[in-house]
């Protein structure tokens, strides 16, 4: 998507989910998921290794973005 449709996209799913309503995304753009998500599930080798807040997982992680957190986790 080009950066209009992508704001677009975001904005529609923030509005759907703000009316009590949930979203399954699935993405390997962690931006948008620390962006867009408020819980996540990391699924590593059929294994789920991770369930929780983008927030906590970069906290357990010790990190500020959450694309080397998610990699600190599969890494382990």
């Amino acid at each position: 998507l080009d950066p209009r449709a992508r704001a677009q996209l975001k904005d529609s799913i923030k509005a759907y989910a703000e009316h009590g309503n949930t979203v399954f995304f699935t993405s390997h753009i962690l931006a948008d998921i620390d962006e867009l998500c408020d819980e996540i599930a990391i699924i590593n080798q059929g294994k789920i290794v991770f369930n929780g807040t983008p927030s906590q997982l970069k906290q357990e992680q010790q990190s500020m973005h959450l694309e080397r957190a998610f990699l600190s986790i599969i890494d382990a």
